[in-house]
């Protein structure tokens, strides 16, 4: 099969910097001051893709999201090879940490890796994957915030106490450490997914999901086929409605032709 992967990602409306990164086929931002970035690619073959969301209010967080895409450069053809993304995941855990052990910074993570026409999707944190199918969208990872584990515990909360306690707190995250102490994160990480033509995945900051419902991308990608303009689509409709925080989506389509186009890269 043929894959198309497109990504855009803002830094939205509110904050100075954009602490957002991702990782597609060996692009990732590597300039911690770009504010928006936009990459494009066509494969035959595979993909490797993730979100990494730098921890909103903590020091460093856009260094913690580049740190884990250049790890994932490094490491590419061993978690596709392998289809396992747990050593991946301790060892940029382990890189973060001593980028600075006196500076509390993380970040999540959300990853699909593509080989012969299946596909594995990881999560740590509240970065989200999801897929689209004939136009209805699953969301497929599991968020790691105290908010799930509550639910998880069959704890009930009220609206307030969820938009206001603990809806962002994070569970877990790359760059987990109490005192110095390293504490290894457990990535959920889905059953295999067998990629059918005309199915989208779709990986994303919670800068989309916390702006746009579910309900809401699913109508987006039903109306805009073509990735490039449904990414478009789901960042303005982000920004309008509020962009308060970074905004990163990234679409990996099974497309329904065998056209091949060079890959092509784009920095805004």
């Amino acid at each position: 099969m043929e894959y198309q992967g497109y990504l855009i990602s803002h830094g939205g409306k509110v904050r100075d910097i954009n602490q957002d990164n991702y990782y597609l086929n060996g692009f990732y931002r590597k300039n911690d001051d770009c504010f928006t970035s936009l990459q494009k690619i066509m494969s035959q073959d595979k993909i490797l893709a993730a979100v990494f969301d730098g921890m909103g209010g903590e020091k460093n967080g856009e260094i913690a999201s580049r740190i884990a895409a250049e790890y994932m450069e490094q490491k590419e053809e061993q978690i596709l090879i392998s289809g396992d993304i747990t050593l991946f995941v301790e060892e940029v855990n382990k890189s973060i940490i001593a980028y600075d052990p006196q500076t509390m910074m993380g970040t999540t993570y959300v990853a699909a890796q593509v080989t012969n026409d299946k596909m594995i999707i990881s999560n740590i944190g509240d970065s989200r994957g999801y897929l689209w199918r004939k136009g209805i969208l699953k969301k497929i990872t599991k968020d790691h915030t105290v908010l799930q584990e509550m639910l998880d515990n069959g704890i009930f909360l009220s609206k307030q106490v969820v938009d206001h306690t603990s809806k962002h707190l994070l569970s877990q995250c790359l760059g987990m450490q109490d005192e110095g102490i390293e504490i290894i994160p457990e990535p959920y990480i889905s059953n295999v997914i067998e990629l059918k033509q005309g199915d989208i995945c779709l990986l994303c900051s919670d800068g989309l999901t916390d702006m746009v419902t579910d309900q809401k991308i699913q109508n987006i990608l039903n109306d805009y086929k073509d990735i490039e303009e449904a990414g478009e689509m789901l960042l303005g409709y982000a920004l309008t409605e509020g962009g308060k925080d970074n905004i990163t989506i990234l679409l990996i389509k099974v497309n329904e032709n065998n056209v091949f186009y060079k890959i092509k890269s784009f920095f805004l």
